[in-house]
């Protein structure tokens, strides 16, 4: 069977901690909205319970995000990001979803009201992510680095969306 355009080889490596980035479709900036930023926070949570993974960092940019992640259990983070990704998709775009947590419900009502008075496109990541496998603390250390300094590379510096492990 061939493998589709866009495949890439994944590398799974038992307790590995990885890099990933991914964008959303046509780089549309669509966390210029704060309660998408909160939904996809609520939807990280609820999947790193569901599919096993420690966060270790994050970086939410306006059209694309940053993860440091490590899977913990059965799931490797193909499966974690597909996940993540079709249940953000899920939650921010339709309308008749009923979502078991009170806040996720809340969240995607007000993206959706937020998307009919501004015109918005549903919300659609681009398809597949970038990966990199973290080889050692130095590693670990420069993209730790690198999620903190995101709001300064993308002159986002009154933002608030990112994390690292080991911040307040």
């Amino acid at each position: 069977m061939p493998l589709h355009r866009n495949s890439q080889k994944r590398l799974y490596v038992p307790d590995g901690i990885y890099f990933i980035t991914t964008n959303t479709y046509d780089r549309l900036p669509y966390f210029e909205n704060e309660i998408l930023c909160e939904l996809f926070l609520e939807t990280l949570d609820f999947t790193s319970l569901i599919k096993e993974f420690n966060i270790h960092g994050w970086a939410i940019n306006l059209e694309h995000l940053h993860l440091l992640i490590q899977p913990t259990g059965k799931y490797n983070y193909s499966e974690i990001m597909g996940t993540l990704k079709r249940n953000f998709s899920r939650d921010c775009n339709d309308p008749y979803f009923k979502a078991h947590v009170d806040k996720l419900f809340e969240l995607q009502s007000r993206f959706l009201m937020d998307c009919n008075r501004n015109s918005l496109l549903p919300f659609k990541w681009q398809s597949s992510f970038h990966d990199h496998l973290i080889r050692d603390e130095k590693d670990y250390q420069n993209h730790l680095e690198y999620i903190q300094n995101q709001p300064l590379k993308h002159q986002l510096a009154d933002r608030k969306w990112y994390w690292i492990v080991g911040a307040s």
